[in-house]
């Protein structure tokens, strides 16, 4: 899901296990944002730009300890192109985010209305 919201972007995506939140401000900085519902020593954040790393670090998470940081992302990067990632210790990933491309879609061309039906008047068929 993404809001735009007075001038940033934002995100939230969420599992069983954790929720994340990524905000994009016109500044050209990132904002991270982790939940877990329970403790997971030695995890990694991660932001990644396609198959680059933007921004990992290794991060003690757990339900009193949410992780909140800020980092700049490269100018002119389009944000659906981010993704966001919490990584256990044990390289499990806990949930992943990445914002929806805002793309209008083409639509279709337009229908045409059915023309009249053609029908036999009665008389044609007793001959």
């Amino acid at each position: 899901m993404v809001v735009p919201a007075s001038g940033d972007r934002r995100g939230q995506a969420a599992t069983k296990d954790a929720a994340c939140e990524l905000t994009i401000a016109e500044g050209r900085k990132a904002r991270l944002g982790f939940y877990a519902t329970r403790d997971y020593p030695d995890a990694r954040a991660v932001l990644s730009l396609g198959i680059r790393t933007v921004y990992e670090e290794k991060i003690s998470l757990g339900p009193d300890r949410p992780f909140v940081r800020e980092t700049p992302v490269p100018e002119g990067i389009d944000p659906g192109a981010l993704s966001l990632s919490l990584i256990t210790a044990e390289g499990r990933e806990l949930v992943r985010f990445t914002p929806a491309k805002n793309e209008k879609p083409e639509l279709p061309p337009r229908s045409r209305p059915p023309g009249l039906p053609r029908i036999s008047p009665p008389w044609k068929s007793f001959i």
